[in-house]
């Protein structure tokens, strides 16, 4: 069995410089335009915070996860392949 490696909306959040609410908000818009409604719940989780409140994150894999950071971070534009 292969192991898939996943980044966090925390991880995109500290690397990018955004704040956690707008990346899920991307997340979740982006999830939609790839899976249709109900598409961010195979990717929903959720961690505790400082004050012991629980909050929601999302697990992506991680080569999909850096090739929309990628994308949102050049001109906007959709990679073409």
């Amino acid at each position: 069995m292969i192991a898939v490696k996943t980044m966090s909306s925390l991880e995109i959040s500290e690397l990018t410089g955004k704040e956690h609410k707008n990346v899920l908000a991307d997340i979740r818009k982006m999830l939609i335009e790839l899976h249709g409604d109900g598409g961010e719940l195979n990717f929903k989780r959720s961690y505790l915070s400082e004050q012991n409140k629980e909050l929601p994150l999302f697990n992506l894999d991680r080569e999909i996860a850096c090739l929309k950071l990628m994308e949102k971070q050049t001109s906007r534009q959709p990679l073409r392949s």
